[in-house]
């Protein structure tokens, strides 16, 4: 899903315009503007992030009330099997949207579980 905001284009431009214009190039008044500004950016930044926790919160309890259940709870390790390897992950909110694309995806528990597995599958083959 796109958006209309270019937020980085729009900062760029003023930015560069402020230092410019306003503080012409003077590095005494340029650089504790541009400190002022990574803080905001770090503020806004951290509010990004609590927001888009809160909408991953409110996916899961829309999912469960659907009866989607997931295999894992969140900060669980898990290993899949991707090609001829075995991949470590940690259950997040990207191992969600991966299962809602995949639910028949096979998820091990441990590594050795899946290392086996791996194992016989390539005795199959062999």
């Amino acid at each position: 899903m796109g958006t209309n905001i270019k937020m980085g284009k729009f900062l760029k431009q003023n930015v560069l315009d402020t230092i410019s214009r306003k503080y012409k190039y003077n590095p005494e008044r340029s650089l504790p503007y541009l400190k002022e500004i990574s803080i905001q950016l770090k503020e806004v930044q951290e509010l990004i992030n609590e927001t888009s926790s809160y909408m991953y919160k409110v996916v899961r309890i829309k999912d469960e009330e659907q009866g989607n259940i997931y295999p894992f709870k969140e900060g669980d390790d898990y290993w899949i099997i991707d090609g001829d390897s075995v991949v470590w992950s940690c259950w997040d909110d990207v191992s969600e949207e991966m299962h809602r694309d995949d639910p028949y995806r096979q998820y091990f528990e441990t590594e050795l579980e899946a290392k086996n597995f791996l194992k016989k599958q390539t005795e199959w083959i062999s």
